[in-house]
């Protein structure tokens, strides 16, 4: 017995802008997601994690008390 055929996608990050009026730093992004073949696409499960590493670039004064204020010490 097989499984369901699985069909191929390609995904690419078109834009990423952070939300205006949320109470936590909150960046939104739209994802284009395009199937490859004639077989429809009925459902995506997409979970994604995105890193951010504040120590490896410097900082301003004003910038890093911005940085404390929102990472900590």
């Amino acid at each position: 017995m097989t499984g369901p055929a699985t069909t191929a996608v390609t995904f690419a990050v078109l834009d990423i802008a952070p939300e205006p009026y949320a109470v936590t730093p909150i960046l939104t992004a739209r994802v284009g997601v395009a199937a490859v073949g004639e077989d429809p696409v009925h459902a995506i499960a997409l979970r994604c994690q995105v890193r951010i590493e504040p120590l490896r670039r410097s900082y301003t004064d004003a910038e890093a008390a911005g940085m404390l204020d929102l990472f900590g010490p």
